[in-house]
């Protein structure tokens, strides 16, 4: 006997009904959902035509909307649907996408999903962004803030709403770190202290400013040793997807796409490197390494080499900070990819605890006042 196939996406099946004691009539149906799972839905009503348009109703509801059928009375499950196709027409970054899609299916949508939109007052909004932090921490409440923010733009661009709720609900602090970088001596020692992998993948940081998904995407056929200056390309970085680790061809933003010229040290990293593959870092099969599994790897050398406390962000900022103070911010920003240099001073430049020496230009207060 073949299985019964299963219904199409926004399809219902056939329609049931049920009597109470008290008359009223419950008419149900089998419906399946744009997630594709199928669900028993049901609504009641005084007769069985009643019961029938409240259930018929309810599904139109559960559809993906369209620009015209956005409206007031639409769920905010409706508008992430209709969010959710206007951001992907936008070309996001894989790594984004997954990001974006998880905040919005484990935090938006629980906490708000069934809530209409002229029901979205900014007190509820204000409330359920509360919520997401204490639960789940401010950079992940400051995301899903970011979400809904663009969901209910959209909202109001398609006249849904008249008013956008988000502009006046109080915005999520995600507290900065003070960025911290490692001294020159500092750094001697470490690279004096650590070997194999790990001192070839610290000093091609230290020679690019690199991430680490970045520097684990650099093939081969990206380095340069054989002109007057050695250069590394950097043309992609290593995400996770649903469907397994891959090799995104392009980095985290558009301006880490890059060339870059090596310091002497960083093309020794290079040529220390045994080609035996594509990848100037793969793992021990040859494929893409994990960075959750280099980081293993990172913190166990620097464990060992006493300096437990530096992460390849760390080496990262050491990169900023170093250029920021010997070339200038506009160096680094550029070094490090940045579309602007706001970015690189706040997350990628150690503050100098003193200030810089303008002895000589403030002497001039000083001086006796001329004669005459």
């Amino acid at each position: 006997m073949n299985p019964r196939p299963p219904l199409p996406i926004g399809a219902h099946g056939r329609v049931s009904f049920t009597t109470a004691p008290s008359g009223a009539v419950t008419a149900k149906a089998r419906f399946r959902d744009y997630d594709g799972r199928t669900r028993l839905v049901e609504r009641s009503g005084k007769s069985k035509a009643a019961a029938e348009r409240a259930l018929k109703a309810s599904f139109v509801e559960r559809t993906i909307p369209s620009d015209t059928d956005l409206t007031g009375d639409a769920r905010i499950s409706m508008l992430a649907e209709a969010w959710w196709v206007d951001f992907l027409d936008k070309d996001r970054a894989p790594a984004t996408v997954r990001r974006y899609r998880e905040v919005l299916d484990s935090y938006i949508l629980p906490k708000l999903g069934g809530v209409r939109l002229r029901e979205a007052r900014v007190g509820l909004l204000d409330n359920a962004l509360k919520s997401i932090r204490e639960k789940h921490g401010a950079p992940t409440a400051k995301l899903s803030q970011t979400v809904l923010r663009q969901m209910f733009a959209l909202a109001v661009r398609r006249n849904a709403l008249t008013v956008d709720p988000m502009r006046s609900v109080t915005p999520v602090h995600v507290e900065q770190k003070e960025v911290q970088a490692l001294t020159v001596p500092q750094v001697q020692d470490l690279r004096s202290k650590v070997s194999g992998d790990v001192l070839d993948a610290l000093d091609v940081l230290l020679a690019t400013g690199a991430r680490v998904g970045e520097l684990l995407a650099i093939r081969w056929e990206d380095v340069d040793l054989d002109g007057d200056r050695a250069k590394v390309s950097i043309t992609g970085t290593v995400v996770r997807t649903p469907t397994g680790l891959i090799r995104q061809d392009n980095p985290k933003s558009r301006g880490s796409m890059q060339r870059l010229y090596l310091p002497v040290f960083g093309a020794e990293a290079f040529r220390r490197r045994g080609r035996f593959g594509p990848l100037v870092f793969p793992n021990a099969a040859g494929n893409l390494w994990e960075p959750t599994n280099f980081r293993k790897v990172w913190r166990e050398a620097m464990k060992g080499a006493g300096y437990e406390h530096v992460n390849p962000h760390m080496i990262r900022a050491t990169v900023g900070t170093r250029l920021a103070r010997a070339e200038g911010v506009s160096a680094a920003s550029a070094q490090l990819g940045h579309s602007s240099e706001a970015i690189t001073i706040k997350h990628y430049v150690e503050k100098l605890a003193d200030a810089p020496d303008a002895t000589g230009a403030l002497e001039v207060f000083g001086e006796p006042k001329p004669l005459g």
